[in-house]
């Protein structure tokens, strides 16, 4: 679930891609009509609210509206599935694997109250 940036409303994503729009919230798109290999785990909103990202399980990333596609990194194994996913004010996504993973986009441990890593794809 993410806000939208004058709080008026919130996009509500569903583990099998749908999107639920609240208040001023704007629909850019869903995965409700294709069968998903993995559940969707998190979303954010791009920094500008025109758009977002949705996670799989497997790290699978699907954009929307203006949110930028930077690829995915689906060939990673990791042994947890991604539990979140945050939005930089660049307009990349990072994604999150519980401890004692690491960010599957940052190549350095992070401690679990760490800030999110800017992508370097």
């Amino acid at each position: 679930m993410t806000a939208t940036p004058d709080g008026r409303g919130y996009t509500l994503a569903a583990s099998d891609g749908g999107i639920f729009t609240f208040g001023d919230a704007r629909f850019y798109g869903s995965l409700g009509s294709i069968h998903l290999a993995h559940p969707i785990t998190a979303m954010t909103a791009s920094p500008s609210g025109h758009g977002y990202w949705m996670v799989g399980r497997d790290g699978h990333i699907y954009a929307f509206g203006d949110a930028a596609v930077h690829g995915s990194p689906t060939t990673l194994k990791a042994a947890q599935p991604v539990i979140a996913l945050s939005a930089t004010a660049t307009g990349s996504a990072t994604g999150w694997l519980p401890p004692p993973e690491r960010s599957w986009l940052s190549a350095t441990p992070l401690p679990t109250a760490s800030p999110p890593v800017t992508p370097t794809w």
